[in-house]
């Protein structure tokens, strides 16, 4: 008994190393708009920056293109660090989470796991990762790899100019997606707790039945990350400036954030990968899945293995697309139209304090400014009040 209660009065470091790819820009979003920078609050969000300095997620990153802050560093560098410097480094993270947990997020930690295979290497990391009387847990939310390399490769791939199929084999060489292998080597790095995750809604799940808040204290929560929409994508391809490379997705969060106000159409990408590139995947992660599904809880096991096999079977007789292939699908004239009318109409009002002279409100706006209606309607009389009960029933 008196062993759980320490345990529990322990702080409480949380690592969301990421793993698929999917949800963590928009559990990064979350985290940074409702993470604490004091003592008070549910969980604090902390930055581990590129020169290794610990300090709290800025807040305004929520109001940034992409909404949300995460921690650059680079944790493979540990393998360079003197003690002195690591334990500056634990003692920072571990204060911050004297009175409330301390979440830190970066999606790419769980491949750099894997960098950090020497003894001496491991040893240093094990210095900071369950160490100061602290309770250090990484979160690991994993997807089919078939579907994940698809969408990884959408992200990443595509802008580097590889071809699917190309992209597929290099991430199996260099062991990406073999999450059972990434499990062992967050053990490995001192780590006192791994849970490896498969869920629907990855910030519902964090949030809720990682942290324990208690449900809906958060407020309503963002939805999954959106898959790029076919229109866009092929706007990207057949013009660099609106993606010049994998680490430039200013134009995607712009539309994220607009798409729904213009009323942009959705297509969805057709299928990249085919049936044989397909069972390629299947067959070199075989292996790692097996193991996986001794991680997973039951039946986190069981949805993994039933989307794999729905996964799997989409794709039957299908052939990968290639790049070439994909740039020269047509564009949907709906979607330039309302793209053009929406960028259009924000400009005007942003720089001129009216949208597009076609807009309704456009209209009606500039005729209430009039300086002759101003005179003749004076704001909030009894006749300002009847007109525009008029002009509404004429709409």
């Amino acid at each position: 008994m008196l062993r759980l209660v320490s345990a529990l009065s322990q702080p409480r470091v949380i690592f969301h190393v990421g793993g698929s790819k999917v949800g963590s820009t928009a559990l990064q979003r979350v985290l940074t708009a409702r993470g604490s920078r004091s003592k008070s609050g549910p969980f604090r969000y902390l930055q581990w920056r590129s020169d290794g300095s610990i300090g709290d997620a800025p807040a305004s990153a929520a109001d940034s293109l992409g909404g949300y802050a995460f921690s650059p560093f680079r944790i493979s560098e540990l393998a360079a660090w003197n003690p002195q410097r690591i334990a500056t480094a634990a003692d920072a993270i571990v204060s911050r989470a004297a009175s409330t947990p301390a979440v830190l997020s970066n999606e790419g930690w769980n491949s750099e796991a894997l960098l950090l295979g020497e003894p001496e290497a491991r040893q240093r990391s094990r210095s900071i990762f369950g160490s100061r009387g602290a309770q250090w847990e990484a979160v690991l939310y994993v997807r089919p790899q078939a579907a994940w390399l698809e969408s990884f490769y959408l992200q990443f791939g595509i802008w580097a100019g590889r071809e699917p199929d190309v992209f597929a084999r290099n991430m199996q060489h260099g062991h990406e997606g073999m999450w059972a292998e990434r499990v062992d080597a967050l053990h490995d790095m001192g780590f006192d707790t791994v849970s490896v995750r498969y869920v629907p809604d990855v910030v519902d799940d964090f949030m809720y039945n990682v942290l324990s808040l208690p449900r809906g204290s958060v407020g309503a929560l963002s939805v999954a990350n959106r898959r790029v929409s076919l229109d866009l994508l092929l706007l990207m391809l057949n013009d660099s400036r609106l993606r010049p490379d994998m680490h430039s997705p200013h134009v995607e969060f712009l539309i994220e954030r607009l798409g729904s106000a213009w009323d942009l159409p959705e297509r969805p990408v057709p299928p990249l990968l085919g049936e044989k590139v397909i069972d390629e995947v299947v067959a070199a992660y075989s292996d790692d899945n097996a193991r996986l599904m001794t991680l997973l809880a039951p039946e986190q096991a069981e949805a993994y293995s039933r989307d794999l096999t729905a996964f799997v079977e989409s794709r039957v007789g299908t052939e990968t697309t290639t790049r070439a292939e994909l740039a020269a699908l047509p564009l949907d004239h709906e979607y330039t139209a309302k793209l053009a009318a929406g960028a259009l109409d924000e400009v005007l009002r942003e720089r001129y304090g009216y949208g597009l002279p076609t807009a309704d409100e456009h209209w009606s706006d500039a005729l209430r400014q009039h300086p002759l209606v101003s005179r003749l309607l004076p704001q909030g009389s009894a006749r300002a009040l009847w007109a525009t009960r008029a002009v509404d029933r004429l709409r």
